[in-house]
């Protein structure tokens, strides 16, 4: 109970109740949060895939970090650019394969988010977009290394190093969680994996 905490990264700390707000966190945790910008990833998707008519979203709904949230914020900015979203839900590593395999023709892209049920099994995402000559674009920085064509984000230990900041004030600066502003590691970057 009186134990601070730095999370580092996690999408809406507000709206999860681990802080009060992102400015004046209110308690015991404070950290560094991300902003997935999806309007901007669909935005450079299109400007790189200019004919993208129909985007195939994999992800596991029941993840607790509001993923069904942001599908629903997917669809709609899709929808307003004339795209379509057929949403393949997963809800185990093994059945990733086979579901998107059902779904795969006749899209144009395929998305994946920050979701650790999908990232868990992502070689076979890979796979797949490769098998079928689709589009990859995945909302997180890391599967560009593992073979998407597109990945939107920042690496992973831009984060930690954000986190290892924030817990240096705490510790060396005796800094309380509640009066730490909560904080981003940086604009997000889109990778390009110019041998996919």
């Amino acid at each position: 109970k009186k134990l601070p905490i730095v999370f580092s990264p996690v999408s809406r700390p507000e709206q999860l109740g681990i802080v009060k707000s992102l400015e004046k966190p209110d308690g015991l945790a404070t950290g560094v949060f991300e902003n997935p910008r999806y309007e901007k990833q669909i935005d450079l998707l299109r400007i790189l895939k200019p004919t993208v008519k129909r985007v195939l979203l994999v992800y596991d709904p029941t993840q607790g970090a509001g993923l069904e949230q942001d599908k629903q914020m997917i669809e709609k900015i899709l929808s307003s650019k004339g795209i379509s979203l057929v949403a393949v839900e997963v809800f185990a590593v093994n059945e990733i394969y086979n579901k998107t395999q059902a779904h795969i023709r006749g899209a144009d892209a395929v998305l994946t988010l920050k979701d650790n049920t999908v990232l868990s099994g992502i070689e076979g995402v890979i796979k797949l977009c490769s098998l079928h000559h689709v589009l990859l674009m995945a909302s997180e920085f890391e599967s560009g290394y593992k073979g998407a064509a597109l990945s939107f984000g920042l690496p992973d230990d831009l984060y930690g190093e954000q986190g290892a900041r924030l817990a240096r004030k705490i510790l060396e600066d005796k800094m309380l969680p509640a009066a730490m502003p909560c904080v981003t590691a940086g604009e997000q970057i889109l990778k390009i994996n110019a041998k996919t």
